[in-house]
C-alpha cells in the first residue's frame, strides 16, 4: 500500500465531539468499511486509487477521492515558498518567452505571491498589536 494521509481539520473533529453531527449523519451516503489504520484521518491509497475516512470512534467510510486530491494539491503548493532566484527566473520567462507560459509555473508564482502577502499581513498585524499593547 502506498498511502497519503491528511489529518482532520479541527472543525470537523469539533463537530463530531460536540454532537452537532453524528458520524452516521455525516457519512450517511458513504459505504462503511473496516478500519485499516485505526487512527483518525483521511487516507488515499495511490495503488488502488481509493480514499477513506477513519473516525475517532473506530469507524471508517469509503469516500470520493476528488476532495482529498484537491486538498493534497493545495497543501503541497504551499509547502515551501519560492526562493528569490526561482521567482525572478519565472518572471524572466514570462517577460522574454515568445510562446505560452506553462500553467504550472503561473500557478506556482500566483500561490507563492498569495502566501507572501498572507505572511506580510500577519506580520504587520502582529507588530501593530504589539505596538498598541506597549503604549
Amino acid at each position: 500500500m502506498k498511502l497519503k494521509c491528511l489529518h482532520f481539520n479541527m472543525w470537523g473533529i469539533w463537530n463530531l465531539f460536540q454532537g452537532d453531527l453524528t458520524p452516521e449523519e455525516m457519512f450517511s451516503e458513504f459505504t462503511e468499511i473496516p478500519a485499516v489504520i485505526n487512527k483518525p484521518g483521511r487516507y488515499y491509497d495511490r495503488e488502488t486509487k481509493t480514499c477513506w475516512v477513519e473516525l475517532p470512534n473506530g469507524k471508517a467510510y469509503r469516500v470520493d477521492p476528488k476532495q482529498f486530491l484537491y486538498e493534497l494539491k493545495r497543501y503541497s503548493d504551499s509547502e515551501r515558498p519560492l526562493t528569490d532566484h526561482e521567482r525572478n527566473a519565472i518572471k524572466t520567462l514570462i517577460v522574454y518567452n515568445n510562446g505560452p507560459i506553462p500553467k504550472s509555473l503561473m500557478d506556482r508564482l500566483w500561490s507563492d505571491s498569495n502566501e507572501r502577502q498572507r505572511r506580510q499581513t500577519y506580520r504587520e498585524t502582529r507588530f501593530s498589536r504589539l505596538k498598541d499593547f506597549s503604549e
